[in-house]
């Protein structure tokens, strides 16, 4: 299985709902070949299949690398 992970930070001005919140989609590609779509926001932990012990929530992914 393969996972993309796209985080949307406020200067990429792309967002996945109404209201517009920034967003963590992750993309999984199942056994028939489709991906399937998992979107986490705020305090959401982000789930991941490759990276299980992976403990990170859409905000911390969000706001890495900016001093906020």
């Amino acid at each position: 299985m393969a996972v993309i992970a796209s985080a949307f930070r406020k200067q990429n001005l792309i967002y996945a709902s109404v209201p517009k919140l920034p967003t963590v989609s992750v993309y999984t590609l199942n056994q028939s070949r489709t991906y399937q779509l998992e979107q986490f926001r705020g305090d959401q932990l982000v789930r991941s299949q490759i990276f299980p012990e992976l403990k990170l929530s859409a905000n911390q992914i969000l706001n890495l690398g900016t001093s906020e």
